[in-house]
């Protein structure tokens, strides 16, 4: 009697085996067909990534470009504020004055080569001499000249 017990708990212990042998055969069989499907999900993804990770190095030189294009753009601006702080009425008076100078500059420029060509070289001066007086005084009449002192 203690072997038919033994055989019987071995029959049942056979059968729960084989229970639990076919479902783990079905778990197998359900998770293969699980792997395949997720693979073919997989692929696609995978493809996907490789085109973003061509796409990577010209987006970074794309992104390099654009950075230094708003550092323009940022100088832009701020020249552009700098620019329209500035008080245009001071900048006409600057020209005007700068005007004045040139035509300082210029006159006295004319009379030095007036002087020049009407004195000799090597002496203080010809005004007092018979034809230089008539060009000394039409020198201290011109318009353009002024007078000399």
């Amino acid at each position: 009697m203690a072997l038919e017990q033994e055989n019987a708990g071995m029959e049942k212990e056979i059968k729960e085996n084989k229970e639990v042998l076919i479902k783990l055969r079905n778990s197998k069989e359900a998770l293969k067909q699980e792997k395949k499907e997720l693979e073919e999900k997989l692929a696609p993804v995978v493809a996907e990534n490789g085109k973003v990770q061509e796409r990577i190095p010209m987006l970074e030189a794309e992104n390099e470009r654009t950075k230094e294009q708003i550092a323009h753009l940022e100088k832009l601006s701020e020249l552009s504020l700098q620019i329209k702080n500035v008080n245009l009425e001071e900048l006409k008076l600057l020209t005007q004055s700068n005007d004045q100078v040139q035509n300082t500059i210029t006159d006295l420029m004319r009379k030095w080569d007036f002087l020049q060509r009407a004195g000799n070289p090597g002496q203080a001066s010809n005004f007092g001499q018979a034809g230089n007086v008539e060009q000394a005084a039409k020198f201290g009449q011109a318009g353009n000249y002024g007078k000399l002192y």
